[in-house]
């Protein structure tokens, strides 16, 4: 009897010293930064248990452990909980003593203020963690906090602040350094010195660039660098050197098939031969431009072209020809800023349909809460009602399995879309946190959906959902991938990656397999669906300082899906990633990244 008794007394020792190092709140961290993107709610539960662990003066740890807390709020939307965290962090910040400490400190904070909108305050918090690198010579936290904040700057058009710290970021990277680092700070540097009127500058920054970009593999890089080159010329009168340029990248664009950079080259040729008199080879010039626009269907493409062709047409004393293209032209954007307001109406409803589920998840996490509350107080019971040793091992086994079932049914359900049954957007979050980087994202969004509600109801609403939503579980599983509904009716498919060929393939599929679909309605009849789809993989996005590259991938791919919405929807926009190239959603907006329709 006493040998049984000394192994109950072992077993428990051991087990109670499992819980306590599972419950050390330098490993509770740790888990918590591994989950804060892909999987908040657990970053959020670890969180809370460290925070209930530590002592008052252990500043840094406590500052980790609210800094893994916020960002996973915000993965979640939460801005009034984030805006709390950050009150606190703040407060933290100030007593923390090492260097590094308070540099990581700034960098987590100017990350949340501007996840959450403020990039005033976001710039001001890289700046002052810039000065603390510099005084604590920490060279290698330097780097990273340039080109951060440079990206801040730019964004804010503060052109002179940002090429002053991309240039110190260079001269840190040095001329040994990896080009993958150096080269798009120098190119985003040439575009930025020419939004600043700096042209010598932009042009010597930019012709760095021109051995670089002729690897193979890099044409069309090279050629949208070449007609940049050729435009910064022309803008300055210097036609022989405009005209060089302008030349090399038709030489180019012989062997590339890519209409929105071929546009800006003819434009530009348009506009050089204006400049020399030769109108009759500006107006050739100027109607091939408009051409290659309407082929490309970009809207800020075809305004520019037809733009240059009044200008072509003018010089020809064609006064009543030049006057109906700007018609036309203003037409154009006429009818271009009244669907982006319905399209900023549309995200509205979005935001709205968001804030429903925010106090959802709340409620949802309220329950959970007293639920866990209701536990305790049973095993705290039972615990008092135990005698025997022996009996309080089971019990505490029994309470582990009940909550490790408890704890699947409830992470389950709250990764599964109700309506659809797909997975739902945390389930997406965690599937692309743990996807390569040469996973492919698809972001669809139903054409015109709010006609549908407004004329045949929620309900039938629903019923279309349901249904798209069972027929691209079909579709997903045909390619080996996943699906799950994004929100409203916008759905994200994620499939293993392939090449720029098979995702145009892929995408048509997708709208075609969309447009198959024949929703039965009441009194008789079918209604058909469109889908505008944008298309990228992981592997497309640039890094973007504390944000994950699927996360930056999500935007990409979103704002694809949108040019495909202002481009009349019911089409496919694909940016796939070519030679090692990243873009950011900025690239995208700026119209100087080659998309692909299909």
């Amino acid at each position: 009897m006493s040998r049984i008794v000394r192994w109950v007394f072992l077993l428990l020792l051991l087990f109670g010293a499992a819980v306590a190092l599972a419950e050390d709140p330098a490993a509770l961290l740790e888990q918590c930064e591994a989950a804060e993107h892909g999987k908040p709610d657990e970053a959020i539960e670890l969180a809370d248990r460290a925070l209930a662990m530590l002592a008052d003066d252990d500043v840094a740890l406590r500052f980790q452990v609210l800094g893994c807390k916020g960002w996973a709020l915000s993965s979640l939307g939460q801005r009034a909980e984030v805006m709390r965290i950050v009150y606190q962090l703040e407060g933290l910040a100030g007593r923390l003593i090492g260097p590094v400490e308070r540099v990581r400190a700034l960098r987590r904070l100017s990350a949340l203020h501007h996840r959450m909108g403020d990039l005033e305050r976001s710039t001001e918090l890289l700046r002052t963690a810039l000065e603390q690198t510099e005084i604590e010579d920490l060279p290698e936290q330097r780097i990273d906090l340039l080109v951060n904040l440079g990206a801040r700057r730019a964004e804010a058009r503060q052109h002179d602040s940002a090429i002053s710290l991309w240039l110190r970021a260079l001269e840190l990277i040095g001329d040994d350094g990896d080009p993958r680092q150096s080269l798009p700070v120098r190119y985003n540097l040439g575009i930025v010195f020419r939004a600043a009127e700096r042209y010598d500058e932009a042009i010597e920054m930019l012709e760095g660039l021109l051995e670089p970009l002729s690897e193979p593999g890099m044409e069309i890089r090279l050629a949208s660098l070449k007609t940049i080159l050729g435009s910064i010329y022309l803008d300055q009168g210097l036609l022989d050197e405009a005209q060089q340029f302008l030349s090399a990248s038709s030489q180019l664009h012989e062997q590339l098939d890519n209409p929105a950079e071929h546009t800006a080259l003819l434009n530009d040729k348009a506009r050089l031969h204006i400049e020399l008199g030769n109108i009759d080879q500006a107006l050739a010039f100027s109607e091939q431009a408009v051409a290659e626009a309407e082929r490309a269907d970009y809207h800020f493409s075809i305004v520019g072209a037809l733009a240059i062709r009044a200008q072509a047409l003018e010089a020809a004393g064609k006064y009543d020809q030049a006057l109906a293209v700007e018609r036309d032209r203003a037409g154009r954007v006429e009818r271009f800023l009244v669907d982006q307001q319905r399209s900023e109406l549309d995200e509205l409803e979005a935001e709205l349909g968001l804030a429903l589920r925010e106090r959802e998840l709340a409620d949802l996490r309220r329950e959970r809460e007293a639920q866990a509350r209701r536990l305790e107080s049973q095993q705290q019971r039972e615990q008092l009602l135990t005698v025997v040793l022996v009996g309080l091992i089971l019990l505490g086994l029994a309470v582990m399995i009940v909550q490790r079932l408890n704890n699947r049914r409830l992470a389950r359900s709250s990764r599964t879309d109700e309506l659809t049954s797909l997975g739902n957007r945390r389930q997406a979050n965690e599937w692309l946190a743990n996807a390569p980087d040469s996973t492919m994202l698809l972001m669809v969004d139903l054409d015109h959906f709010k006609e549908i509600n407004d004329t045949h109801g929620h309900a039938f609403g629903d019923r279309v959902l349901a249904e798209v939503g069972a027929c691209l579980a079909e579709f997903a599983a045909r390619y080996g991938g996943k699906v799950a509904r994004w929100g409203g009716e916008e759905f994200i498919v994620i499939l293993p990656g392939k090449d720029a060929a098979a995702a145009c393939a892929i995408g048509r599929d997708l709208r075609q397999t969309i447009a198959e679909q024949a929703i039965q309605l009441r009194g008789g009849g079918q209604l058909k669906l469109t889908a505008s789809v944008g298309v990228t993989s992981i592997a497309a996005a640039a890094p973007d300082g504390d944000v994950k590259g699927w996360e930056s991938a999500l935007l990409l791919a979103d704002e694809l899906m949108y040019q495909a919405k202002h481009k009349g929807r019911n089409r496919t926009v694909i940016l796939w990633p070519e030679g090692g190239e990243t873009y950011r959603v900025a690239d995208l907006k700026s119209g100087e990244v080659e998309v692909v329709e299909s």
